[in-house]
This record gives structure tokens, sequence and C-alpha cells, in this order.
């Protein structure tokens, strides 16, 4: 499912380009350097990052309760340059809330990371 929720959304944006322009899909694929196979690698691999998204949001409890999403909104509308109601009726609460809760993932990430650096020669 996620996976071709991707795969359309990644073909979608050359079919777009390519209508827009009076191009078969094809050419403009070519054009890009990409093959069908290229985007479905791409499909895949956004759908594993997602997979690996939730798991880390879920087994980390991870959460934005309605009194974050207000004080956070926005901040979010203005990078969007738009107002929160504007933000809300284009992307929805839902997807808002998912931005969120991967910025908080992200910022989790940040704080307990551990890093160690290998030098070779």
């Amino acid at each position: 499912k996620h996976v071709k929720y991707y795969y359309d959304s990644y073909y979608g944006y050359y079919e777009y380009y390519a209508a827009a322009n009076n191009y078969p899909v094809a050419t403009v694929l070519a054009q890009a350097g990409k093959t069908l196979e290229d985007i479905q690698a791409a499909a895949e691999a956004s759908a594993k990052e997602d997979l690996v998204y939730y798991a880390i949001v879920q087994a980390e409890g991870l959460e934005i309760t309605d009194e974050e999403y207000a004080e956070r909104i926005d901040g979010y509308a203005e990078g969007q340059e738009m107002d929160a109601a504007e933000l809300e009726e284009t992307y929805g609460k839902d997807y808002i809330v998912d931005c969120m809760l991967y910025d908080e993932m992200l910022a989790f990430l940040y704080e307990h990371a551990q890093i160690s650096y290998i030098f070779t020669e």
C-alpha cells in the first residue's frame, strides 16, 4: 500500500511535467535519467523509511498532544507562508501532526544518538 502510494506520487510528478510540456512520460523519464525501476526503488525506499519512522515513534511513545499541536501550528504555517487555518485546510490536521511527530522523532534521535567515529587511512 505504501509502496504504491509513493510510486504513484513519484510517477505522477513526471507525468504532470510531461503533460504540462506536451511530452510523452517516457521522454521526460529519459531526460531525467530515470526508469520505472528507479521509481519503484525510490518508492520502496520511502516506504521502508516510513516503517522505521513509525517503529521509532511507537517504541518510544512519541506523541503530539492537542496542546503541543496548538503551540506549534503557527510555526509550521509560517514556514509554508500561510496561516494555521489555511495550513490545516491545505494539508489536513493528520498530515500536520505526522510532520510534527517526524520532527519529534528526529529530535529524539539527535538527543539520544551516540556517535563514534572511526578514522581509517
